[in-house]
């Protein structure tokens, strides 16, 4: 879609309903229907900002960042002096790689409001501010305001933590960000993470395939804890001829709970495993072709291979197994305190909220390990558990195994991931632009102190000494 020599108008025609309806649309993350909700308005000539802004949305969150970044341009063209949508457009930006580009947006964003938080945070993370810089000062005092949101006081301090953290004061950057984590939402379900890991060891038995290859592209899920190294190995298998991504999607999720839905109506039990060895083979494909349809929101059908990179879906790859014969597993193993500190310092905007509490962190760290061990001895070739430390340590060996084990011949554009013009959409987005490093290894020991509340929900020297032998195992497999 192109707006080079279009009828689009300024005008402030649509109605509230429709842009509610399209942000409950945008909300549930079906992108594609509410991009069909908008495309008649947008069609018509008789547009305004808001519906820019939301097809923007759509179109990016479905992996087109040109249009999205044509849209957000049309918007600030016209309509400049609405500083959310210059931050948009920077966040949009960054994601394509765009970043000179992306920090002119947002002080343009500044010009207007110079107290905007969002465009001072992702301005701090592009060109850092000193710790006693005017910007950061500005962000002090956004952070104790109490009469902002929670979210944008949540921004402000984990944006002075990672100011602090670059001007190497780890004590003031770990108050930042804890600060920033009490501020976040969401409780962790200890008793029911535990109870399925535990019934994954009792219950789930992979299955030999008796109706043969799935029709539908060849998956590849690349998983593990979230900050562990998803994303570089999902832009590795990017680089590939043949491969393209879904990105964190929630096709595996989705389709797990209408499977326990289906057990449920079939009087079987609501537990996440009471579907285990009791799905016929037509109930296998038409669960299949259920996964298929939620993945394919964003790709079209034909694509030979895809990446499905949704590090959580580790907890369930027995469900996956059991539907897609020719599936393969990448499970990311990265240190558990460089992980923890990482996921610390990350900002999610939605999700992942054991990293609120270290030990929520800590048990949620052993259980996808124990879970990840236990699919490592029953899934044998179809699962590779990936040393980080191994792959940016070593990377051409590790990179040849690993698409040895995607069923991918070599190809050297694996190696410069860094290149891979596929849009960024997570907290990893700085990090993968970057060509492979170590930068990222042992950087959790300036925070030792710190990490100790971490290093005792993971079960102290002994669990880690125990994790690191087994990464260690993984260098030469």
């Amino acid at each position: 879609m192109t707006l080079q020599g279009s009828k689009f108008q300024r005008t402030s025609e649509a109605s509230e309903a429709l842009l509610e309806h399209t942000d409950r649309l945008i909300a549930q993350k079906d992108f594609a229907k509410a991009l069909q909700v908008l495309l008649p308005v947008l069609e018509s000539g008789a547009i305004d900002a808001g519906v820019l802004d939301r097809a923007a949305v759509c179109y990016h969150a479905l992996g087109d960042a040109p249009t999205a970044i044509s849209l957000m341009e049309f918007i600030t063209g016209n309509w400049p002096d609405r500083e959310t949508a210059w931050a948009k457009l920077a966040a949009m930006r960054q994601t394509a790689g765009q970043i000179e580009q992306a920090i002119g947006d947002l002080k343009n964003a500044l010009k207007i409001n110079p107290k905007h938080v969002g465009a001072l945070v992702s301005l701090s993370r592009l060109e850092p501010f000193a710790v006693q810089s005017s910007k950061a000062q500005r962000l002090k005092k956004l952070s104790n305001n109490r009469k902002l949101a929670a979210k944008e006081r949540r921004m402000a301090h984990n944006a002075l933590g990672n100011i602090e953290a670059k001007a190497g004061n780890p004590s003031r950057a770990f108050f930042h960000f804890l600060k920033s984590k009490k501020l976040s939402s969401g409780d962790f379900d200890a008793d029911g993470t535990r109870a399925r890991v535990r019934d994954q060891k009792q219950r789930f038995q992979p299955i030999t395939h008796k109706d043969g290859v799935s029709t539908g592209p060849r998956v590849i899920f690349v998983c593990g804890l979230p900050r562990s190294g998803t994303t570089l190995a999902e832009n590795i298998l990017l680089r590939h001829s043949k491969v393209d991504s879904i990105g964190e999607s929630e096709a595996l999720k989705h389709t797990l709970f209408e499977v326990r839905a289906h057990c449920i109506s079939r009087g079987l039990g609501q537990g996440y495993w009471d579907w285990a060895g009791l799905l016929d083979s037509q109930e296998r494909e038409t669960f299949r072709n259920l996964y298929f349809q939620r993945a394919f929101q964003t790709l079209p059908a034909d694509t030979p291979v895809i990446v499905d990179k949704m590090p959580l879906n580790c907890l369930a790859l027995g469900l996956a197994q059991h539907l897609l014969p020719d599936a393969r597993f990448v499970f990311m193993s990265r240190h558990p305190l460089d992980t923890g500190l990482s996921n610390i310092t990350a900002d999610f905007a939605r999700g992942n909220a054991f990293t609120r509490r270290m030990d929520w962190l800590g048990e949620m760290t052993r259980l996808v390990y124990e879970s990840a061990w236990d699919y490592q001895g029953k899934l044998g070739g179809q699962f590779r558990a990936q040393s980080y430390r191994a792959l940016v340590s070593d990377p051409q060996p590790q990179i040849a195994r690993l698409l040895e084990h995607s069923g991918l011949e070599w190809e050297d554009n694996c190696l410069s991931p860094e290149k891979s013009s596929k849009a960024v959409l997570t907290a990893s987005l700085v990090q993968v632009r970057q060509k492979i490093n170590i930068a990222a290894l042992d950087k959790w020991k300036p925070y030792s102190a710190q990490l100790d509340p971490l290093k005792a929900s993971l079960g102290g020297d002994a669990w880690i000494a125990e994790w690191e032998a087994w990464d260690n195992a993984l260098h030469d497999g």
